[in-house]
């Protein structure tokens, strides 16, 4: 049923910049009662075990990594995977003492190969999952980035802790970013496996939208309008800013695959905002995050226009750091919170000088908090 006139006009006429990103609603997508239906999948029904046999890694598009892919439950878009990444297993540590998962943010994937080498170096044997509808596991046909709910990733969370600890090895640490700091969260509280997680990494998590009083009402009515039609089409252009200061094809330092993280990102629905709404008010509302937790941040954040300036280098163009550390201790008992200068959103994205001091701080902490 499409939405009232009234409430037609207020969509039509709506747009909204919350961070970097630009919101407005004013289609449906195309089989949008099949795709607004998204459900959990019940982890029982992938086909895979947790001990894989090495022989079903094949070589990945990163140099010196291999990757392994889950079947999920098909959906409404088409066919649903996700992906998990490790170092080869000549190139892992001889007898690590542990393991570290990686979990991407919003319009992202794992190709941040010096991550892997700072905890690698450390002794720990990294693994990363690119969940469901982002970078390697986005498929023909995906609405990417598309979730209805945080409890849809639980699956491969599930399946990739139970995989890259089947050796008999710890999960020292799970390390996330921005919006996959959310889904950590939340897991780390509630999920399957929460209890064998020794620690929780937070690289510039997402527990807020950032937007002013104007935008906070348009934004309340978008996810009201996701609650009940989540297929309508809430179209979410990001900043090509931000992108700007990472790419190699802009000014940037880092040569990643824009298909699967593009300058200015993917469209999505209402029932995303929505969704992603329902996760920061869990999280606001206090987790049980039993294992320690250390949020990292910049201690600089700003609104970006819409051309690259200097200052958009060296600070947080995407959220605000104050909602971090307003919320950091929201997410268990046992919360350490690092600032850092001149640190972009993607923290480990940063200067050479800058995520050199946050990639010894990840690592330190885990280090002294896990062994």
């Amino acid at each position: 049923m499409p939405p009232a006139p009234a409430m037609q006009r207020v969509i039509g006429a709506m747009t909204m910049r919350l961070g970097n990103v630009s919101v407005g609603v004013s289609r449906k997508l195309p089989n949008s009662e099949d795709m607004g239906r998204l459900r959990v999948a019940q982890f029982g029904q992938a086909p895979y075990r947790a001990d894989m046999p090495s022989e079903l890694w094949q070589p990945d598009e990163l140099a010196g990594f291999e990757r392994l892919v889950l079947p999920l439950p098909a959906e409404g878009d088409g066919e649903l995977v996700a992906t998990l990444v490790r170092r080869k297993r000549e190139l892992a540590p001889t007898a690590p003492r542990g393991v570290v998962l990686y979990i991407h943010g919003y319009v992202d994937y794992f190709f941040q190969v010096h991550l892997a080498d700072a905890f690698t170096q450390a002794g720990y044997d990294f693994h990363a999952l690119d969940l469901r509808r982002y970078g390697r596991s986005l498929r023909p046909g995906n609405v990417p980035c598309q979730f209805a709910r945080i409890d849809d990733y639980f699956p491969e969370l599930t399946w990739a802790i139970e995989s890259c600890t089947a050796s008999g090895l710890p999960l020292s640490s799970l390390v996330a970013h921005s919006t996959g700091s959310l889904v950590a969260s939340i897991y780390a509280s509630r999920g399957a496996r929460k209890d064998v997680i020794g620690s929780l990494v937070l690289n510039s998590p997402f527990f807020e939208f950032r937007a002013n009083a104007v935008e906070k009402a348009a934004l309340a009515a978008v996810i009201r309008l996701g609650a009940t039609l989540p297929t309508v089409g809430a179209p979410v252009r990001l900043n090509r800013v931000y992108g700007q200061t990472l790419h190699q094809s802009e000014s940037g330092e880092w040569a990643y695959d824009l298909t699967k993280k593009p300058l200015g990102g993917f469209e999505v629905t209402a029932g995303w905002i929505h969704a992603i709404a329902k996760g920061h008010a869990e999280l606001q509302a206090g987790l049980d995050v039993n294992c320690p937790v250390l949020v990292l941040h910049s201690t600089r954040w700003r609104v970006s226009s819409s051309k690259l300036e200097e200052a958009d280098r060296t600070a947080d163009i995407v959220l605000d750091v104050e909602h971090m550390k307003k919320y950091a201790h929201s997410v268990g008992r046992d919360v350490e919170v690092l600032a850092f200068e001149e640190g972009k959103h993607d923290l480990t994205l940063s200067a050479l000088p800058v995520r050199t001091r946050v990639l010894e701080a990840m690592v330190g902490f885990v280090e002294r908090r896990t062994g």
